[in-house]
């Protein structure tokens, strides 16, 4: 007699309940995180990301004075819209000397000339009207 396999339902049912159970077995503890053990160590994708080149501190620190400003750059980097960079933001990247650009950004040099003209207009629309 031969037996009958079971069907695709009553599979993914055995899979759930196998998988529900081997997480009933692992410790709460064990579920977070160990704190990292001394400093961070320094994440960077060079061209990309702070800390590709030494000495770029400086030229990233106006970005990281302003709350969110790094976050808002990237973003605008990776959708290629540059529309959600506030104010403030604009401002750190306007206050950025042109010496730095090539040092943060060395394999993308379209990006300051992209950046410095939204922000340009971004200032000029907030700027207080004399009238």
């Amino acid at each position: 007699m031969a037996l009958a396999l079971p069907s695709k339902k009553h599979r993914m049912l055995i899979l759930l309940y196998i998988v529900v159970g081997i997480a009933a077995l692992v410790p709460v503890g064990l579920s977070q995180l160990e704190p990292f053990p001394g400093p961070l160590p320094e994440v960077s994708l060079p061209g990309l990301l702070p800390g590709g080149q030494p000495g770029t501190g400086a030229c990233w620190s106006s970005i990281f004075k302003v709350e969110g400003c790094f976050v808002e750059v990237m973003e605008a980097l990776i959708k290629g819209q540059f529309g959600e960079i506030g104010t403030a933001c604009c401002n750190a990247i306007l206050s950025i000397e042109d010496n730095c650009w090539p040092q943060m950004f060395p394999l993308h040099p379209f990006l300051a000339p992209l950046l410095k003209g939204f922000c340009n207009g971004v200032a000029l629309a907030s700027a207080p009207s004399l009238f």
